[in-house]
């Protein structure tokens, strides 16, 4: 259905505001309303009343026409794909073809996921982490190790998304992650209980935790040197849940949106299981022997 400038003014506003309750940092709100006043423009001088996959690959075509790169591209089709979420919750009629149809649902150009790492630790590493690492920043290293979590999940984690006695927490949706409710270790509960009882305010932390995470994995390097950054910690977990839970289970606990960024670290586990076939299959030894026997 056509809109006015008004009405439509009033829609992306009502985005902002949507986006604000899955954004602390007040810049990435703003930023993709930006990307769908943007795309409305486009919208509006095709003369489009509705838009379905066809409509999003032409104007993934445009984007690309402008010289965007892949990663903005992906941005400015994430931004689309949270907008179409936004009129479904709030039943606009507006550019929608049918209920809960999502145009760019799954939609990401090639080439430009978050790089898979071949060095992830493994569950042994892992423990060896928990077991040595002691400090102050305790919750925030169970976090990240157990749940896997992002760095901008825990910071917008409350103290009532926690329930204790069911050994649980609720992440919320972020911009690029789903919600889901994971199981919490028994070793992190005491730690938790007292850190949220210490804790003033609704939030776990209160604050930015980008540098604590750096800090962190300086500190957890000097125990084991594969350590690079949180991203590497939390693609270590999701390698274990790859390894030893249905795909779509880790992609829940993962908390991806697509199952594809899910299956990229499958292919980190069949890389992990060559290498050991070509250092202990039968016909890779009697290989190495005739080798060192010429």
């Amino acid at each position: 259905m056509q809109k006015s400038s008004i009405e439509i003014q009033e829609i992306t506003i009502g985005f902002e505001t949507y986006l604000k309750q899955i954004f602390r940092d007040k810049t990435n709100p703003k930023k993709y309303r930006r990307m769908i006043e943007f795309f409305i423009n486009w919208v509006n001088e095709k003369g489009y009343y509705e838009i379905k996959y066809p409509e999003i690959m032409e104007y993934i075509r445009y984007c690309k026409s402008l010289e965007m790169t892949p990663q903005l591209i992906n941005r400015y089709v994430r931004a689309v794909r949270h907008f179409f979420d936004y009129l479904h919750e709030e039943n606009l009629d507006y550019l929608v073809h049918k209920k809960d149809y999502n145009p760019a649902q799954n939609i990401q150009l090639k080439g430009v996921f978050h790089s898979i790492r071949p060095d992830y630790l493994n569950e042994a590493e892992l423990e060896i982490l928990v077991e040595k690492y002691k400090g102050t920043q305790g919750v925030l290293f169970g976090l990240l190790i157990h749940q896997g979590l992002k760095i901008n999940e825990i910071e917008i984690l409350e103290k009532t998304h926690f329930d204790l006695k069911k050994g649980t927490v609720y992440v919320p949706k972020t911009i690029k992650g789903a919600s889901r409710i994971l199981k919490l270790e028994a070793g992190q509960l005491y730690e938790l209980m007292e850190h949220i009882l210490k804790q003033k305010g609704e939030y776990l932390f209160g604050q930015k935790l980008t540098n604590q995470g750096v800090k962190l994995c300086k500190a957890l390097m000097k125990i084991n040197p594969k350590v690079r950054n949180t991203h590497h910690l939390r693609g270590s977990r999701i390698c274990f849940w790859v390894r030893n839970y249905d795909i779509r289970e880790a992609q829940y606990l993962a908390g991806h949106n697509t199952i594809t960024g899910t299956e990229l670290y499958r292919l980190v586990n069949l890389e992990d299981l060559q290498n050991q076939v070509n250092k202990y299959h039968p016909l890779s030894i009697s290989r190495a022997i005739e080798n060192f026997s010429r």
